[in-house]
């Protein structure tokens, strides 16, 4: 993502909670949250979460640049 001009942010802290991940990405104003977790992992696909509409969307790596542009 950062190599096609993207900002980017990890949450900072080890928390496995993530309401409090998206909680945090909602109060900086970060409009989209890129989830990988267990079924990710096993599906390889990621969760784009829109924070403003809620609208969540499984996509592959390589379209989730188009998906943010």
């Amino acid at each position: 993502l950062r190599g096609s001009g993207i900002n980017t942010e990890i949450y900072p802290e080890d928390s496995i909670r993530l309401d409090k991940q998206l909680k945090y990405a909602d109060k900086k104003g970060i409009p989209y949250v890129v989830i990988i977790g267990p079924e990710e992992i096993e599906t390889k696909t990621i969760t784009l979460k829109n924070l403003k509409t809620k609208e969540q969307t499984k996509t592959s790596f390589e379209n989730l640049v188009s998906l943010v542009k």
